[in-house]
């Protein structure tokens, strides 16, 4: 609704795969629940992903029936063989990219910059300078990176990043 800010009823896809941080995909999950958004695990094929730790986590759509345009950001988790599977998927490729190209936040973390860097999304925007809306982490920045994308997302988009034609 017009005046309203934060991230309430925003969609956000977390792109899963076997091998994925488990632990890292529940306590983004739960974070965003808790202030409103509306977060999704996304992967190639619908059923269980095997976590990192030994457990599995419920995939809730796939990369084709769910495609970028029903998002308003997305998450890459940490997890290297889960990051090496989506690198090689051009579902997820064509998504990252997607995501970029419609000015969207995107969080990766850990390994999970290895699907960014598949995809060729440049870590900075056209200009060179740092893109806010593109946060690049490490396993143990969890919560800032968290942080910084729901501010990002909050903002709904970074216009500085569009470019006719498309970069990537």
């Amino acid at each position: 609704r017009p005046g309203e800010t934060g991230i309430r009823t925003r969609r956000v896809a977390i792109l899963v795969a076997n091998g994925v941080d488990g632990a890292q995909v529940k306590k983004i999950y739960s974070s965003l629940l808790a202030d409103g958004a509306v977060p999704r695990l996304v992967s190639s094929k619908l059923g269980k992903v095997a976590s990192s730790d030994g457990g599995f986590l419920d995939v809730e759509i796939t990369l084709e029936d769910g495609p970028c345009v029903l998002y308003d950001a997305v998450i890459v988790p940490d997890g290297a063989d889960a990051a090496a599977v989506l690198a090689r998927d051009a579902h997820a490729q064509d998504f990252m990219r997607d995501q970029y190209r419609h000015c969207k936040p995107i969080l990766v973390i850990g390994d999970g910059a290895t699907l960014l860097k598949a995809s060729n999304v440049p870590d900075t925007l056209p200009d060179g300078s740092a893109d806010p809306a593109l946060i690049v982490a490490q396993g143990a920045d969890v919560t800032a990176a968290v942080d910084a994308f729901k501010a990002a997302l909050a903002g709904h988009r970074s216009f500085a990043r569009e470019t006719d034609p498309p970069l990537v």
